[in-house]
């Protein structure tokens, strides 16, 4: 068998990448059952993005995801791992992201460098790879959580301080079986309190009470004025959707204007409609129709027109977005009206929102068949940013 690497006795548990063997550096998010395909979908799809957007600082950044359902019947959440995540790297791109820090998405975040087959022999490499730490004040934070008591009283027993609040290192364990995870770092690669929130000097995330608008601001991270804008942000960042600078796009159904926003930062110009106010501040590339959908095709026809040759033909749009808060049939009663006036390879998007999820299947997929009727690569994705109750359709126009 080939030699094991032998793990390095390190100088300080602050940077704990430059400690331990690279193949067991790992970061581990924990989320609900429900959301841990999502996330990891998420992750996955972002990774190239953090890759080439931070190639300067961190040359060799790379991960790979795994999804981890609990590994207790009494636990409701799960953890996607990113195996050869860089800690630091980490630590600072992480909290950074304007969409894994709404409405809870992240619980908590793991930073873990060795395993250990037993719970004594998990304590032992603790205390030997990081000294330090003996006497320091630490928090325990574990997976499941009902691990940390034991955690702790071992390490209590080496002379480790127990504390919640006021901690100089944290110690990270995940449990599956009986064999260990773990990690130990300094208290402010802890990022999250484990409700979600962020916690003590991680700057520019916003928090659950954040997204929800019951104090501080979202706008910290992103212009977008409600957390639907999120949804539009999401496929953008993703690169499931492409936004040109000058594009003309119409959003039906756009109070407070979450899409709008998100579209005219990008460069297009929107014309939103909705008989309600727009919650956004003036935008040069935004024309707000305060008028139902359906009496406004020729409007929108009139102020899209130039004098190119597809235009003279009345094809005006590059774009058509929808997340009205309404049925998809009720939706599609809007959508239709502006088909005529689509060009040829145009985008459109649509958030299908069901009041009962048994019906899912039945109702998107009737929408599914109604936009193939002149559309072509109708996707259906279940993105990070819906609710449990709505599906995202991404289409091209044929």
């Amino acid at each position: 068998p080939a030699p094991q690497p032998q793990e390095v006795q390190p100088t300080s548990s602050d940077h704990i990448d430059a400690h331990v063997p690279d193949q067991h550096v790992s970061v581990a998010i924990q989320c609900e059952i429900s959301l841990v395909h999502r996330l990891a979908t998420y992750l996955d799809s972002i990774k190239q993005s953090l890759i080439d957007n931070n190639q300067d600082t961190y040359p060799t950044l790379t991960y790979r995801v795994e999804e981890a359902m609990s590994f207790s019947p009494d636990c409701q959440q799960a953890l996607v791992f990113l195996h050869g995540l860089n800690h630091d790297a980490a630590l600072a791109i992480l909290p950074q992201d304007p969409i894994l820090w709404l409405n809870s998405f992240v619980r908590r975040v793991y930073f873990l460098h060795s395993r250990a087959r037993y719970m004594e022999t998990m304590i032992d490499r603790i205390m030997t790879l990081h000294p330090e730490i003996g006497g320091a004040k630490v928090r325990v934070f574990g997976f499941p959580k009902k691990i940390e008591k034991d955690v702790m009283e071992g390490l209590t027993n080496r002379g480790v301080q127990a504390a919640v609040t006021g901690f100089d290192f944290a110690v990270f364990v995940i449990k599956k079986g009986s064999k260990f995870s773990f990690g130990v770092a300094s208290s402010r690669f802890v990022i999250s309190d484990g409700e979600g929130r962020k916690y003590g000097t991680i700057p520019s995330s916003p928090s659950r009470r954040d997204a929800d608008g019951e104090s501080g601001t979202v706008a910290e991270v992103q212009d977008v004025v409600c957390r639907a804008g999120y949804k539009m942000q999401e496929l953008i960042t993703r690169g499931l959707v492409t936004v040109k600078s000058g594009q003309r796009f119409v959003d039906i159904g756009s109070a407070p204007g979450g899409w709008t926003m998100t579209l005219a930062s990008n460069g297009a110009l929107v014309i939103s409609i909705d008989p309600a106010n727009l919650a956004i501040p003036p935008h040069p590339n935004v024309t707000h129709l305060k008028k139902k959908a359906q009496l406004c095709v020729e409007e929108v026809q009139a102020l899209c027109s130039s004098s190119s040759s597809s235009e003279n033909s009345g094809k005006v749009l590059d774009g058509l977005v929808c997340d009205a808060n309404m049925p998809p049939d009720a939706a599609w009663d809007m959508i239709k009206n502006y088909i005529p006036i689509i060009k040829e390879g145009a985008l459109v998007v649509i958030t299908c929102k069901i009041t009962h999820r048994a019906n899912m299947n039945a109702q998107v997929g009737k929408l599914e068949g109604h936009l193939k009727t002149f559309c072509q690569d109708v996707s259906r994705i279940h993105l990070l940013t819906n609710t449990l109750n709505e599906r995202t359709l991404v289409a091209t126009v044929s």
